[in-house]
């Protein structure tokens, strides 16, 4: 039986502790930046785990999967006058879950890149390769995560909109256009710039530049 339970939401990788109506705080204080490992002691649903934190067993409410017997380890962001942590990774990323939420955007564009540049590390391999892929990944979780903060709402669509939204895409269709001799015309290109700031800013300019008008 969890003699003292309080409610924890996770958005991406913040977690932060609400109070229960029937339980007061009772985590000891702590300090901002302080490193804490918490173990995942019961799995009670997809979304819904008990944590042991600093001895205390808290029920935690998650987007993220969450394994029995694992061990967590959380940074301490904020601590009053809630306490609010943020899930850190540890040295190596979770490359398969990373992986299959990438596969789930589809093939098309840079989601087939990034997908291809997820699954090399996957393969047994101690090239220079795979080495350089596994740091590209790390920086690229980091990334995701940091996006996710800057929101306090969850989103499960994050990862899409991240791609959607940091220009990859529209820089894998820019190249496309431009890798296709029967595709460019001065027409198609003047209209591009009429209609795109970020064409225009690409382009190379020099002091006696002159467009055709």
């Amino acid at each position: 039986m969890v003699s003292d339970i309080s409610k924890i939401f996770l958005s991406s990788s913040k977690l932060s502790i609400v109070k229960d109506n029937h339980s007061p705080h009772i985590l000891p204080p702590l300090q901002k930046g302080q490193l804490i490992h918490a173990k995942v002691i019961k799995t009670l649903s997809g979304r819904q785990s008990q944590l042991v934190i600093l001895g205390k067993t808290l029920l935690a409410q998650t987007h993220t999967p969450l394994k029995t017997g694992e061990t967590i380890l959380l940074r301490v962001v904020q601590s009053a006058p809630t306490p609010v942590f943020k899930i850190e990774q540890a040295d190596s990323p979770p490359i398969k879950l990373l992986y299959d939420a990438v596969k789930s955007l589809g093939r098309t564009g840079p989601f087939r890149h990034i997908e291809s540049l997820v699954r090399q590390p996957m393969t047994p391999d101690s090239s220079a390769t795979s080495a350089t892929s596994a740091k590209a990944i790390n920086h690229f979780v980091r990334l995701i995560q940091n996006t996710a903060l800057q929101s306090e709402q969850t989103s499960p669509n994050l990862l899409h909109r991240f791609i959607e939204n940091s220009g990859l895409k529209w820089e894998h269709k820019l190249l496309s256009f431009f890798s296709n001799s029967e595709t460019v015309s001065f027409e198609k290109i003047q209209d591009l710039i009429k209609n795109d700031l970020k064409a225009l800013a690409l382009l190379p300019q020099t002091e006696n530049s002159t467009y055709p008008s």
